[in-house]
């Protein structure tokens, strides 16, 4: 789409009364925002638009507006209505308002780029995740540590452990070491309030200390479990359904991700994007790059 149909106020005649801001600033910032939501590297990703990561004023705004949308409230498409709404209220500001309205997009910018870099890392990830080669055991599956007798929920998994693990006493006796997957594990807090001692968060546990469990026993409490990393227990498979970006990290370990069959395709694609995204984040860092140098134009009146 032409860029004044996202920024209603970059085709704005030149000597309007209202048009104080640079005009050419503000089709700069204006494209390089949507090229960032168009990329093949956020198009393609499932993630939470990090409010956080917005200047403060930018972020409250973006919040309450998301929180009232009838749209997409995540991944490219809901940046895309974002970014719509937020220049369309920023094209009435005036005076201070309107610069501090230009340094606030400059921030964002900035913020856009080192979440691209982000989820490069993630697309990679995925890739790396697709292949379950000797993996036993799936995301949101429940577990029984196989020593402590904690039960939990797998939330991730390393094909090779990536922390020290060398002193642990629980590797000892297994047969492959340390040489094998480790998973991520959200336990049961009754079970760690009795056989551990005290609350945990997250245990990280090689895969021959691990078990299946009986499903009457795969109802596992935690706070950490349904709304961030999964949506509900799923009584059906005995496990619990992983959240949307946690099912995109991992593909394959949702239902509704068409099952295993589709994982070779996920490959195939994620890897077609890698081929194009180095180029494409280069071009978009060097465009940034150049708006972030370019001197300001005259402001008109």
């Amino acid at each position: 789409p032409r860029c004044g149909r996202i920024c209603p106020w970059a085709a704005t005649p030149a000597n309007a009364p209202s048009f104080h801001m640079s005009r050419a600033i503000n089709l700069a910032l204006c494209r390089a925002m949507w090229r960032w939501t168009r990329s093949p590297t956020v198009r393609l990703s499932r993630f939470s638009i990090p409010l956080e990561a917005l200047p403060e004023r930018v972020g409250g705004r973006a919040g309450e507006l998301l929180s009232n949308s009838s749209g997409p409230r995540r991944d490219s498409a809901g940046c895309q209505a974002l970014l719509r709404e937020l220049w369309t209220e920023s094209a009435q500001f005036e005076g201070e308002e309107a610069h501090a309205a230009i340094d606030d997009a400059f921030k964002v910018l900035r913020a856009m780029a080192d979440m691209e870099a982000e989820l490069d890392e993630l697309m990679r990830q995925r890739i790396t995740n697709a292949n379950r080669t000797g993996i036993w055991f799936t995301i949101g599956q429940v577990v029984r540590h196989r020593k402590y007798g904690y039960r939990g929920v797998v939330a991730g998994w390393d094909r090779t452990p990536q922390v020290d693990v060398s002193g642990w006493d629980g590797l000892r006796s297994l047969p492959s070491a340390a040489d094998q997957p480790f998973y991520r594990v959200v336990p049961d807090l009754a079970d760690c309030n009795e056989l551990l001692g005290g609350p945990r968060d997250m245990k990280y546990v090689a895969q021959e200390n691990l078990q299946v469990l009986h499903p009457s026993l795969s109802r596992v409490h935690h706070p950490a479990i349904v709304g961030t990393l999964f949506t509900h227990f799923d009584a059906a498979t005995s496990s619990y359904v992983p959240s949307i970006d946690l099912a995109f990290e991992y593909p394959g370990s949702r239902a509704d991700d068409g099952a295993a069959s589709t994982t070779a395709e996920a490959v195939a694609d994620a890897q077609e994007v890698l081929h194009i995204v180095s180029d494409v984040s280069a071009k978009l860092a060097a465009f940034v790059s150049a708006v972030l140098s370019a001197p300001p134009s005259p402001s008109s009146s």
